[in-house]
């Protein structure tokens, strides 16, 4: 089956279209650019798991803080 010239053209400008459209990655040029806020910050449900995850650090042998731990990331994975 032959293609028309209509067809080749339009297959032409697809691909210079898509050609064009590839992006290129974002490099900063300033060493103190911020790229993303994370929501640590804002949020005081992931605050208390920073908490957590500090008080665990200093009590590395305490089974139930590294569960409630555990619940509360799990928690903050589903939301987040």
């Amino acid at each position: 089956m032959a293609t028309t010239p209509i067809v080749r053209l339009a297959i032409a400008v697809l691909v210079l279209l898509a050609a064009s459209a590839a992006a290129k990655p974002f490099v900063p040029t300033d060493d103190t650019a911020v790229l993303e806020r994370l929501p640590e910050k804002t949020d005081p449900s992931l605050l208390e798991l920073k908490r957590q995850r500090a008080a665990l650090t200093r009590s590395p042998g305490d089974a139930a803080l590294a569960a409630a731990l555990a619940r509360r990331a799990i928690e903050a994975s589903r939301a987040t």
